[in-house]
């Protein structure tokens, strides 16, 4: 969808938001609930060749692009392990969910296949600047990379450093050129920080099969995604999220050092970028058939050990993991993670003794943990709507006798609510352009003679009498009038989203939330003495739960 929209002059500063995404989807004729998040911009701009054509062709095109993608990284890696044919073509075959599901869901994995082995063979070539070069797209379209940045920093392979971040800083440069500055710096300021801590849509889901995503599910409790956790600890959770990962991918670089050979030191940091991944689909495991390749021709390796990899190997990439999913309820669910733990294993393997170096680089990991523990924000004091249960839970909207909101049913948006049904919104008639335009993306409200709306440039203003004039200042998102019009509440971007109060009268403006999460579109109660919202408390973006706070300014 963003792709679409770039290409036909439409700006993507909202990409990431659902109302944007649900108004683009809706265009192209695609009715099902869709989300960019958490993809980079930059995968936008991959795809604008494509995104001229009917979705149904672009599709077509896009999967024949990734399966010529699979077969080119043969190639390309054939000459570079002392492999049979025949073999490699195996290893190549062997993920059979994972391959499936990069063609199905059009993931852009074979290609980033292809970029890795193509920095491999330059590295293996005494072309370090070349090497850094084929990283940039990996580390631009998706995070995985990083990783791999620190190994050659360790390895003093300057130069492939430096093609690298220069690969990277010119796509990134094109992107903004292409897709302009606004989505950049809202995936930058909204999608980056939850995508590094996993949470996006449902952190504690076992499809992710990760460090990240177990820590949540054990230690910290929601009453709809995770019920039942062990023990309800957030600042353990948290604490666990940053030091886990950070563990992993330094101890897989201090394993990677000078001495080691180049390609077990390839080996060895890709399994970990996908060991410490905070969000893996079994897509993502298309990257695993290149560490794999070089475990198995590595001459160092025993028969037993290349036999564990091929096992971890065939598991971690078939739809087997998910079946362990039954046991995801308290300490059970350290039961329910065996991808992680197959991955895990084949990086033992590819490390193998741990000297002193992996243990102590374990030690700033114990530290970032700590610190994260400590500045576990606390959590104010809001009420659950108890009514209102699912994965996603938004828009809500009051009425006398009555409340309604925005939820999942299958593949589809619907309303639901409790009590009368509540009238829907219409836009009063005769507005102009700019009021047209925040009404279908939700901010915009009208009562009597009174309408307030938020501009191009963020900015909440009202329309009254004739007059125009600026009511808050932004970054700011739907705005609702009080029921008795002397108040309007609306989300503000402050650090994060928190719901905003401003006296028409007055101009008298105050923040009713101020937590460290999420809230997102408010609506007063029909008394008016609260206001309802959504918020991604303690889950990811994209899902959300509804609240109620009181409000009493005076």
């Amino acid at each position: 969808m963003p792709a679409r929209a770039a290409r036909e002059g439409r700006a993507l500063d909202r990409a990431y938001e659902r109302v944007w995404f649900e108004e683009e989807s809706a265009r192209a004729g695609l009715p099902v609930p869709g989300s960019f998040v958490p993809q980079p911009p930059p995968d936008a701009l991959l795809l604008m060749p494509l995104a001229g054509l009917p979705p149904r062709a672009a599709k077509t095109a896009w999967t024949l692009v990734l399966a010529a993608a699979m077969a080119a990284a043969f190639f390309v890696l054939r000459p570079l392990v002392p492999l049979p044919a025949a073999t490699l073509a195996v290893v190549f075959l062997l993920p059979t969910a994972s391959l499936r599901n990069a063609l199905l869901y059009g993931q852009p994995y074979p290609l980033l296949l292809v970029c890795l082995c193509l920095s491999l063979r330059a590295s293996l070539r005494d072309r370090p600047l070349r090497a850094g070069l084929w990283l940039a797209p990996v580390l631009g379209l998706k995070l995985y990379g990083l990783p791999l940045l620190l190994a050659l920093l360790w390895r003093r392979s300057w130069r492939a450093l430096a093609g690298a971040l220069a690969g990277t800083l010119l796509i990134l440069a094109l992107s903004v050129a292409v897709l302009g500055r606004p989505v950049h710096a809202a995936y930058a300021r909204e999608v980056l920080p939850a995508s590094l801590t996993g949470r996006v849509q449902d952190p504690y889901s076992t499809i992710w099969q990760s460090a990240t995503s177990l820590s949540y599910r054990l230690f910290q409790r929601e009453s709809d995604l995770n019920p039942e956790p062990a023990a309800d600890s957030p600042a353990l959770a948290r604490a666990l999220v940053v030091a886990l990962p950070a563990a992993i991918v330094l101890a897989a670089v201090a394993g990677a050092g000078p001495a080691v050979p180049l390609a077990r030191a390839w080996a060895i940091v890709m399994v970990a970028a996908l060991a410490a991944a905070p969000l893996t689909s079994s897509y993502h495991f298309v990257l695993l058939i290149l560490p794999v390749a070089l475990l198995l021709a590595d001459p160092a390796l025993s028969w037993p050990r290349r036999a564990l990899v091929v096992l971890a190997f065939v598991f971690a990439t078939s739809p087997l993991p998910h079946y362990f999913a039954r046991f995801a309820v308290g300490w059970g669910d350290l039961l329910a993670y065996p991808r992680l733990v197959a991955v895990l294993a084949i990086l033992g393997v590819a490390l193998g003794r741990a000297d002193r170096r992996v243990l102590l680089a374990t030690i700033p990991a114990l530290a970032l943990g700590a610190a994260a523990w400590v500045r576990t924000p606390a959590e104010e004091p809001w009420t659950r709507v108890e009514a209102a249960h699912g994965y996603l839970l938004a828009d809500p909207q009051a009425c006398p006798g009555g409340m309604s909101w925005l939820a999942l049913d299958g593949d589809r948006l619907v309303r639901a609510g409790i009590g009368r049904p509540c009238p829907p919104r219409v836009p009063p008639p005769a507005v102009d352009a700019r009021v047209a335009r925040a009404w279908s993306t939700g901010d915009a409200d009208a009562r009597d003679d009174v309408i307030v709306f938020v501009d191009e440039r963020g900015d909440v203003r009202e329309q009254s009498g004739g007059l125009e004039r600026l009511l808050l200042p932004g970054p700011a998102r739907h705005p609702r009038l009080r029921p008795d019009g002397a108040w309007v509440a609306c989300q503000r971007w402050r650090g994060s989203w928190d719901v905003w109060a401003v006296h028409r009268a007055s101009g008298r403006a105050l923040a009713v939330t101020r937590d460290a999460a999420g809230e997102l579109e408010p609506a007063w109660d029909a008394a008016g003495t609260g206001v309802l919202f959504a918020s991604d408390r303690r889950r990811g973006l994209g899902s959300t739960a509804l609240y109620r706070v009181p409000f009493a300014p005076d």
